[in-house]
């Protein structure tokens, strides 16, 4: 399959053919159909990954190798929670798989969406709606970030909020 790999020259991206992802117990692969380019992505490609990852975190894309007990059967639409972590220890059983030992991101320690497949933990694959259509679709994974920030804040009509930055992430906190 294709994939755009990163090079060792900064923000260097050159298309290659690589292996398709076999996937592991409790793993589903992804065919896919939109993926967000993020500045998370930019700051990886400048030095912090190594040349040879396959970037993207905001990932869509369509069930192409469901799992063994037939709950994300191929074909389905779907959007990626990227954070991984064992899925065992207090951490992951807390929803806070960024602080266990075994974390690992779609597109800097796992292989991300800048490929044609990408295999993820069936536990962080998501349904989207039907209306939710095209390259949209890789928005979801940045738009539920900044709602999930919103409920955190706990903001009210009356309180006052400053927003710096006119991308994707502040736009949304401003819709939200």
């Amino acid at each position: 399959m294709k994939a755009a790999l990163l090079t060792d020259v900064d923000y260097g991206l050159e298309i290659a053919e690589v292996p398709e992802p076999q996937p592991g117990d409790g793993e589903v692969v992804i065919e896919v159909t939109a993926c967000g380019i993020c500045g998370s992505d930019l700051t990886l490609g400048h030095g912090i990954a190594p040349a040879g990852t396959v970037l993207g975190h905001e990932i869509a894309g369509r069930i192409h190798r469901g799992d063994a007990d037939g709950r994300w059967p191929a074909g389905t639409d779907v959007t990626v929670r990227p954070f991984f972590g064992c899925g065992q220890c207090r951490h992951c059983r807390r929803g806070r798989q960024d602080h266990c030992a075994e974390f690992a991101m779609a597109g800097f320690r796992r292989p991300g969406g800048f490929a044609e497949l990408v295999a993820v933990r069936s536990d962080e694959v998501f349904a989207l709606p039907v209306r939710v259509t095209g390259p949209d679709r890789a928005l979801v994974e940045p738009l539920a970030i900044v709602r999930h920030a919103m409920r955190r804040v706990d903001l009210t009509p009356a309180d006052t909020l400053a927003i710096t930055g006119a991308g994707p992430i502040g736009i949304a906190a401003v819709i939200w």
